[in-house]
C-alpha cells in the first residue's frame, strides 16, 4: 500500500508538472534545469548510494538505492519543476537579494501572480562569498477541479565538492472525492 501511494504521489506530481524538454531556456532566472543537467553527470561518476526515507499520511518507508545509470535522472527529475527559466515566464518574477545571518547572498524568485504560474517562489542560497549554492528551494502550487496539491521541494550541496549532498521533497495532494494524502521524502547521498 505504501509503495502504491509514493508511486501515485509521485506519478502525479511529476506529471502534473512535468517539464518540457522542447523549450528553451530563456536565461533570465536561475538555471535549475543546467544545475540539475551537471549534477546528474557528476553522481553518475562518482556513484554514491541513495539513502531514502519517504513518510506518507504517517507511515514511514526507508530504502537503499544502489547507483545505476538511470537513478539520478529518476530522482531528480521532480526538481525540474522547480525550473521558471521559461519563455512562457518573462517577466512573471520578481528577484529579491536578501543577506542570511552568515553573511551568505539569497536570491529569491517570487511570482509576481501565484495564481497564474505553478511555481510560487525559488530560493537560492549561495555559500557565503561565492556563487555556489548551499541551497535551493522552491515552492509549488497545482490546482484544477480534478486534483490540488502543494509541494515544497529542496536541494542541499556540499561546499567544497559542489555536488547535491540531500533532497527533500514535501507537501500534500488532493483528489476530488479522496482524502488529502500528505508526504515527506528525504533524500541522502553517501559514498
Amino acid at each position: 500500500m505504501n509503495r502504491l501511494l509514493l508511486y501515485i504521489i509521485v506519478v502525479l506530481s511529476v506529471c502534473a508538472c512535468k517539464p518540457d524538454k522542447v523549450k528553451k531556456s530563456i536565461n533570465e532566472y536561475y538555471d535549475l534545469n543546467g544545475l540539475i543537467d551537471r549534477q546528474i553527470v557528476l553522481l553518475d561518476s562518482i556513484s554514491p548510494v541513495l539513502f531514502k526515507k519517504a513518510n506518507i499520511n504517517g507511515q514511514i518507508e526507508l530504502s537503499q538505492l544502489a547507483p545505476n545509470d538511470s537513478i539520478w535522472d529518476r530522482e531528480l527529475v521532480i526538481f525540474r519543476s522547480g525550473d521558471i527559466n521559461k519563455p512562457m515566464l518573462a517577466g512573471r518574477y520578481a528577484l529579491e537579494q536578501t543577506k542570511a545571518e552568515d553573511g551568505s547572498n539569497i536570491h529569491l524568485y517570487r511570482s509576481l501572480n501565484p495564481k497564474k504560474t505553478e511555481v510560487d517562489s525559488l530560493s537560492v542560497q549561495y555559500f557565503s562569498g561565492t556563487s555556489k549554492p548551499s541551497h535551493i528551494r522552491a515552492v509549488i502550487r497545482t490546482s484544477n477541479p480534478l486534483f490540488s496539491n502543494e509541494k515544497k521541494l529542496e536541494l542541499h550541496f556540499d561546499h567544497e565538492s559542489e555536488l547535491l549532498r540531500a533532497f527533500a521533497i514535501s507537501g500534500w495532494q488532493k483528489m476530488i472525492s479522496k482524502n488529502r494524502a500528505t508526504y515527506h521524502i528525504e533524500g541522502e547521498m553517501k559514498p
